[in-house]
């Protein structure tokens, strides 16, 4: 069986960047905002997909559609 899990690292500190940050509004109030923690890896369907700060492997997912 797969599982999907996000590994964090509590003690990880630094600003939020807005360049994977998506919006409709084309900006978001989160950019630059110091999160408590950041994830350093993320295993999606069993599969490492991002290791840190770097995507895994070719993207599996889709592009969200607004509206």
């Amino acid at each position: 069986m797969n599982g999907d899990v996000v590994l964090v690292d509590p003690d990880a500190r630094g600003p939020l960047p807005l360049d994977p940050l998506r919006s409709r509004a084309g900006w978001s109030r989160f950019g630059g905002v110091e999160p408590a923690g950041w994830p350093v890896v993320t295993v999606l369907r069993g599969q490492i997909a991002y290791r840190d700060g770097a995507p895994g492997g070719a993207p599996r997912g889709q592009p969200l559609r607004y509206g």
